[in-house]
C-alpha cells in the first residue's frame, strides 16, 4: 500500500485516450515516410520489395541499412523518417546492473522510510542519471512511496499537457511544480504507455510505444543484419558495444564517433536496395552541413550546431572542425562572452549609436562598417555584437506594418501563427535564421516573439546564444520605463508579459536614453 492507504493500482487513461485522439495521431504518423510506406504495403497499395518475408522484415532491414551510417546521419534520418522509434530509449546498462537496480527499488518499497535516490545508488551501484532514466520503467511505484501520489488536479493537468504533444519534461515539471526527474516516475506510474525521450528538453510526442517494437541485443543485431562495413562493428568493447551480449541495441547509436556516410552503392545492395529512397536526407557530406551552420551570422554556439547535427560532444565537434581546414576567421570556437567581449561603457556607447535612425526614416543612421570603425572592431565581429548588445538596430527602421509592439520589436501579428507553426513541437528547433528569412522578418523580432509567446503559455524559453546577454533586453526595459515613468521594478514587470524581475535588474547597467 502507498502512503495514506492508497492502492498501488493507478488510474491510467491513455490506452483509451490515444485511440480517441485518432485524428491527431494520424497527423503525426503522416509525417513519417517509413510508416506511410509500410501502411501502403500492408494495404496492398504498394508491393513488398523483393527479398522480404513480410512488412516486419522490411522495417528491420530498413533500420539495418540506416545503421550502416554514422551516428550523426542516423539520428537525423530517424528523427525525420521514423520519429516513432527515435524517441524510444532502450537501456545500455548491462543486464546485471539493471537487475541490481530493480532489486534495490523493489526492496525499497518495503522499507520505512523509503530509501532516497542516493541510497539506491549506493546499494545498486548504478549512477544517478541511469536510475532516473531507467528506474521508472523498472519500478514506477518507487516515487509514489517516496513522495506520495500526485493530487488529482495535478494528474489531470499532467494529462492535458501530455495530450498536446509539444511540451518537454522540463517545461511540464515547471508547470506542475516538480523536477523533470520526479515527473518521469509519475508519468510512468499514471500513464505507462507514454514514450519518455532521453532528454528532459525534448518534447514528449507519443502517448503509446510504436507497435511491434521489440528488444534485440546489439551483438545479435550486428551479426544478423548489419553490413560488414557498418561502423557499429568497429565499436570498442564495453557498454553498448556488440561484444556486450547483455546490452540492448540503441536506436541512436552512440558507441562509435568515427565519421561515416551512407553510400547507397555500398550499403544498398541485396534485399532492401530501394530502402535508400526512404532517407534522401542522409548526409553524404557532413562537412558541408557543418560549414553551412558555422557560416551563419550571427554565429551559432557549438552546442547549438551540435544539437542540429546530433553531435552531443563539444570535443567531437572541435575535433571535426579542426580537420576541415576552414579559412581563418570563418569560425570562432570561443564562447560568446569572449569573442564579443566589451566593457560596460563600450556596450552603452554601442547602444547609443545603434539606436539612431537615419533622418530619412528608411535605414539606421550608421552602417555596420561605420559602427565597427567607431568601436575599433572588425565588421563581422561588430555584426555579432549588435545582436548581443543592441538587437533593436535590426528592426527600428523597418517600415509601417513590418513589426508590432514597442518599436516594432515583435513580428507582425499576422505572421505570428506562421512563426509558431514553424517552430512549435520541432526538435531540434529549426534554425531561426531561416525561419526569419522565410517570414521576411528581422531575426530579433522572431526571438522576441517566441519569448513573449512562451511567457504567455507559462513555459520556459531559452534564447539563442547570440541574444542571451542582459543588454539584449535593455531596449524593452527602456520602452517600459518611458511608457510608465516612475514605475517600480514590479510595476514594469506587470506592464509586459515577458518581463520579469531578473532581466529588468540585469539590464539596468546598459540603459541609455540619450
Amino acid at each position: 500500500m502507498a502512503p495514506g492507504g492508497m492502492s498501488l493500482q493507478p488510474v491510467r487513461e491513455f490506452s483509451s485516450v490515444a485511440a480517441a485522439a485518432g485524428a491527431a495521431h494520424e497527423l503525426y504518423d503522416a509525417e513519417c515516410a517509413g510508416a506511410r510506406l509500410c501502411r501502403a504495403i500492408e494495404a496492398g497499395e504498394e508491393p513488398l520489395p523483393q527479398g522480404f518475408d513480410d512488412v516486419a522484415h522490411f522495417r528491420l532491414v530498413t533500420m539495418a541499412l540506416l545503421l550502416s551510417t554514422g551516428s550523426v546521419s542516423l539520428s537525423k534520418a530517424i528523427d525525420r523518417h521514423f520519429p516513432e522509434h527515435g524517441d524510444v530509449v532502450v537501456s545500455h546498462l548491462p543486464g546485471a546492473k539493471m537487475e541490481a537496480l530493480r532489486e534495490a527499488l523493489v526492496a525499497g518499497l518495503q522499507q520505512s522510510p523509503v530509501p532516497s535516490l542516493v541510497m539506491i545508488r549506493k546499494s545498486s551501484g548504478v549512477v544517478k542519471t541511469s536510475i532516473i532514466r531507467h528506474g521508472p520503467d523498472l519500478c514506477p511505484e518507487y516515487m509514489i512511496h517516496l513522495r506520495g501520489p500526485m493530487p488529482a488536479e495535478k494528474v489531470a493537468r499532467m494529462r492535458e499537457l501530455l495530450q498536446e504533444r509539444r511540451h518537454s519534461l522540463r517545461d511540464m515539471g515547471r508547470q506542475l511544480a516538480m523536477s523533470a526527474a520526479q515527473l518521469r516516475w509519475y508519468i510512468r506510474y499514471y500513464e505507462p504507455g507514454v514514450v519518455l525521450p532521453y532528454s528532459d528538453g525534448q518534447p514528449v510526442r507519443q502517448l503509446a510505444r510504436p507497435e511491434g517494437l521489440g528488444r534485440l541485443t546489439l551483438g545479435e543485431y550486428t551479426r544478423r543484419f548489419l553490413p560488414a562495413t557498418s561502423p557499429v562493428h568497429q565499436a570498442p568493447p564495453g557498454e553498448g558495444s556488440p561484444a556486450g551480449e547483455g546490452t540492448h541495441a540503441l536506436v541512436r547509436v552512440s558507441a562509435h564517433r568515427q565519421l561515416a556516410y551512407f553510400d547507397p552503392r555500398a550499403h544498398g545492395s541485396g534485399p532492401g536496395t530501394n530502402v535508400q529512397l526512404l532517407a534522401p536526407g542522409l548526409s553524404q557530406n557532413l562537412e558541408a552541413e557543418m560549414r553551412g551552420l558555422a557560416g551563419l551570422r550571427p554565429m551559432l554556439a557549438e552546442v547549438e550546431i551540435g544539437e542540429y547535427l546530433g553531435i552531443s560532444s563539444t570535443g567531437t565537434f572541435k575535433q571535426m572542425v579542426s580537420s576541415f581546414g576552414w579559412p581563418e576567421g570563418f569560425w570562432d570556437s570561443r564562447p560568446s562572452f569572449r569573442k564579443y567581449a566589451l566593457a560596460d561603457e563600450d556596450i552603452r556607447r554601442l547602444r547609443r549609436l545603434a539606436k539612431q535612425v537615419h533622418p530619412s526614416g528608411r535605414r539606421m543612421r550608421f552602417t555596420v562598417r561605420e559602427l565597427a570603425v567607431h568601436l575599433g572592431q572588425q565588421p563581422d565581429v561588430l555584426f555579432g555584437m549588435l545582436y548581443r548588445y543592441a538587437p533593436e538596430y535590426f528592426f527600428l527602421a523597418l517600415g509601417p506594418g513590418a513589426g508590432s509592439g514597442p518599436g516594432g520589436m515583435y513580428v507582425p501579428e499576422g505572421k505570428l501563427a506562421d512563426l509558431l507553426a514553424a517552430v512549435e513541437g520541432k526538435y531540434p528547433r529549426p534554425v531561426l535564421h531561416q525561419v526569419a528569412a522565410d517570414l521576411g522578418c528581422a531575426l530579433p523580432q522572431v526571438v522576441n516573439s517566441l519569448r513573449l509567446h512562451a511567457a504567455r503559455q507559462g513555459v520556459r524559453f531559452m534564447a539563442p546564444d547570440f541574444m542571451r546577454h542582459a543588454a539584449a533586453r535593455a531596449f524593452q526595459v527602456e520602452q517600459a520605463m518611458m511608457a510608465h515613468p516612475g514605475a517600480s521594478v514590479l510595476e514594469l514587470c506587470a506592464s509586459a508579459d515577458d518581463l520579469t524581475i531578473n532581466p529588468v535588474y540585469d539590464a539596468r547597467p546598459y540603459i541609455c536614453f540619450e
